[in-house]
């Protein structure tokens, strides 16, 4: 086997030449604490040492699918077999998961998984804006609209939550002032937003390329993107939601 400091530059270089989007992101002490694991010259266990590297990553932002394919590549190059690639994946895999669900019980308006709003939170904040529209004698419907991103489904959990996650991140970068982006459905995600003089023309036009650009990438199955009047009274907004996952 390759010792620990050639294997990590290996490591490093297989990663991104399978799609490591930001190299110098990619080092961080659990790829030691792996390799350390390897070597044996330590006293590290290779499960133990995934299983943290899968917190830290997911700590970091780095997609799942990116995760676990990294550690493909370590596979790869110091040629585990079916039973220690499996138990390494695995191991990862639930650190990462764990890591994901650490803020559960600390903030349930937020789903752990996707950083989407909850639709009791949604609601919450849609009956607090009709009841001040409601003061003020205004409509709702008039100075506020859903822009709805619906993607195909995915049979398997995993890429179903990858596939939300990153239906977050494009509605982020249209809606970054303060609105309400909240997961409706299992692969419907929305963006409770203020209408402008312009419209949703070009909010919607920066969007579909964000979504555009992850379908390209294989992180987004086919999107549907949407504007959805709200209904004039509020009593009616359980309805409408109920809808959009039809």
């Amino acid at each position: 086997m390759q010792s620990a400091p050639s294997l990590v530059q290996a490591w490093r270089e297989a990663s991104a030449r399978s799609g490591w989007t930001d190299a110098s992101e990619w080092w961080t002490p659990a790829v030691e604490a792996v390799v350390d694991a390897l070597d044996g010259a330590h006293a590290v266990d290779i499960v133990a040492a995934s299983a943290l590297l899968g917190r830290q990553r997911a700590a970091a932002g780095v997609y799942l699918d990116e995760t676990r394919a990294d550690v493909q590549a370590l596979a790869e190059l110091a040629g585990f077999g079916a039973v220690q690639r499996a138990s390494v994946v695995d191991a990862l895999t639930l650190g990462w998961v764990d890591r994901t669900l650490d803020d559960y019980f600390v903030d349930t308006c937020i789903d752990p998984l996707t950083e989407l709003a909850t639709l009791p939170y949604l609601m919450t904040r849609l009956r607090e804006l009709y009841a001040e529209a409601d003061v003020g004698g205004t409509d709702l419907s008039a100075s506020h609209a859903l822009v709805v991103v619906r993607a195909e489904n995915q049979p398997d959990r995993i890429a179903a939550e990858t596939q939300m996650i990153t239906l977050q991140l494009a509605l982020r970068v249209v809606f970054s002032g303060g609105e309400t982006l909240a997961r409706v459905g299992a692969n419907l995600a929305v963006s409770l937003a203020r209408r402008s003089e312009r419209g949703f023309g070009p909010a919607l036009s920066v969007l579909r390329s964000e979504l555009a650009l992850a379908e390209q990438a294989g992180r987004l199955a086919q999107t549907r993107t949407w504007v959805e009047a709200l209904p004039a009274d509020c009593a009616d907004v359980p309805g409408l939601l109920r809808s959009l996952n039809g």
